[in-house]
C-alpha cells in the first residue's frame, strides 16, 4: 500500500473510488497537517476506509 499524496487531482480521484468496490483508502500524505487532517476526514465521512494521515519524515 502506498498513501495518496493530496493534491489538486486527488479530489477527483477520491470521487472516482466511490464506485469502485471492495476499496479501501487507507492513508494518505501531505506536508500540511491540516490537509492530511481534512482529507482522511472526508474519506471516512464518504464510508471510503478508516484513512489515517500521516506525516512522513525524510
Amino acid at each position: 500500500m502506498t498513501p495518496l499524496r493530496i493534491g489538486f487531482i486527488t479530489g477527483f480521484h477520491l470521487k472516482a473510488l466511490i464506485g469502485v468496490r471492495n476499496v479501501e483508502v487507507t492513508g494518505v500524505y501531505s506536508p500540511t497537517a491540516a490537509h492530511r487532517d481534512a482529507f482522511a476526514k472526508e474519506v471516512r465521512r464518504l464510508d471510503l476506509g478508516q484513512c489515517r494521515a500521516q506525516a512522513l519524515s525524510g
